[in-house]
């Protein structure tokens, strides 16, 4: 009993010895933790790969290596890369990976882990080179971002599919400008822009020219139809050009965007500002919805709609059409009548700005005159030269010393550019609730509004 009980210890000390030993990697025994595996290898060949737990090796003969069985990762250092639209950005990412056939990848990396780390290192910076080379700077940073590092992920594991690794996934960590080109980059978004906005500049001059040209062409051919003709094809390019204008703050918004995204400054609010126009006999805008979807619709492609509120002022367009003047004729010379309110009240615009308001006879007892319409200048009446308002004012050629006239929309800045000068700025004040004679809500299309103009009891 007394040897067996020796024999015992003697066999549990040579265990425990062979099993320190097999820590410290000598001895036959082979101790594999979790979370690693481990190959054993004869003369350069695999004989064995270890589950956890215990296993055998011939001491001396047999070589053990042990690699990580858990994910790995890799970062990379950071590299310059030039993008589709030539911008030039520092790219810095990382891999993650994990080893699933240990005899694959000695066999394809016969130095182990620095080996397979130095290919992984050069095959993720050729995969991320040669995709983001492949977009633009703004489909990197926003619109594709996803779509791209999935494209980098599986050109990555595909060139490693035979070696006994399987990448998990392949990500940018920080993509930035190089340092010292952030002015250069800036100068060059200022340059684009001011060349858009030449360009638009351009295009909506060029159209002007166009459209008058052919009205003059017609008013030599037809005398007698000129003016009518040249006043419509006036209007149409007026529209078009305010058509571009209401895509202007479209594209404007857009860049305001890309330039937020560029600077990496988040915003409050963005401020369009005004600028919106209304509707007179000379101009005939679109309604003012059609800018509102433009900026809505601009605004919805914003990278920080989210977080970001929009402002915006459009003055002259909801209170132009507000209100009206009243002013009695007092002479009548030719075509110029003489009226007792001019550019020192609120008629301003007509003077210096080279507005046409709407005008129309609104004497009580001549209502229902039927007479044919003809132009006519007005002059105010402070007896200045520059008290002169060349309209033209499409008005009854009846019209007579004593009548009276309504002039519309004059709701902006017609009331506030009056003064007290010679008497101005006094007046009587009348709220009516009928429809302006213009207006920036109702169809371009329907000249029946636009022309009847109802008198007003």
């Amino acid at each position: 009993m007394k040897r067996i009980l020796i024999a015992l210890i003697v066999l549990l000390v040579l265990f425990g010895g062979a099993v320190a030993a097999g820590n410290r990697g000598f001895g036959p025994l082979v101790i594999t933790r979790e979370g690693t595996q481990q190959i054993v290898m004869r003369f350069g060949d695999v004989v064995n790969e270890t589950e956890p737990g215990l296993s055998w090796k011939i001491p001396f003969l047999d070589v053990v290596k042990t690699f990580e069985r858990r994910l790995l990762d890799l970062n990379t250092e950071q590299d310059v890369i030039q993008t589709k639209d030539q911008e030039r950005i520092v790219v810095d990412n990382y891999a993650m990976w994990k080893i699933v056939d240990l005899t694959a990848f000695i066999s394809s990396f016969p130095q182990g882990m620095s080996q397979a780390q130095r290919q992984m290192d050069r095959v993720v910076r050729a995969g991320v080179r040669e995709v983001i080379a492949r977009h633009t700077l703004t489909e990197v940073l926003t619109e594709a971002r996803s779509e791209i590092m999935e494209a980098i992920r599986k050109g990555v594991a595909d060139s490693f599919a035979d070696t006994g690794i399987i990448v998990q996934d392949v990500r940018i960590n920080r993509t930035e400008l190089p340092a010292g080109i952030e002015k250069s980059v800036h100068e060059r978004m200022r340059a684009d822009r001011e060349r858009l906005a030449r360009k638009y500049r351009a295009e909506g001059e060029e159209q002007a020219r166009t459209i008058r040209a052919v009205a003059d062409r017609e008013a030599q051919v037809i005398v007698a139809n000129a003016t009518g003709e040249a006043e419509v094809m006036r209007g149409e390019g007026d529209a078009e050009s305010t058509r571009i204008y209401a895509a202007a703050f479209g594209e404007a918004l857009h860049q305001v965007g890309q330039l937020i995204l560029f600077s990496g400054v988040l915003v409050d609010a963005i401020d369009i500002g005004g600028g919106f126009p209304a509707r007179y006999p000379h101009s005939d805008p679109p309604a003012l919805a059609s800018f509102m979807e433009e900026i809505v619709k601009a605004s919805d492609e914003l990278a920080v709609k989210h977080n970001c509120e929009l402002l915006c002022e459009p003055g002259r367009a909801l209170v132009a059409e507000a209100e009206s003047v009243i002013v009695r004729v007092d002479a009548r010379r030719g075509n110029a009548l003489y009226v007792n309110d001019g550019a020192f009240g609120t008629l301003f615009d007509a003077a210096y700005s080279g507005f046409r308001f709407p005008a129309r006879l609104v004497t009580p007892e001549r209502l229902g005159t039927a007479s044919p319409e003809a132009e006519f200048v007005l002059y105010g009446p402070t007896c200045d030269s520059s008290d002169y308002l060349p309209g033209p004012f499409v008005l009854p050629s009846c019209v007579a010393e004593g009548d009276y006239l309504e002039i519309g929309q004059v709701g902006a800045y017609g009331r506030v550019l009056g003064n007290r000068f010679n008497g101005f700025g006094v007046f009587d004040e009348v709220v009516l609730t009928d429809e302006p004679m213009l207006s920036m809500f109702q169809s371009g299309d329907d000249d029946a509004a636009q022309t009847a103009w109802p008198a007003r009891a």
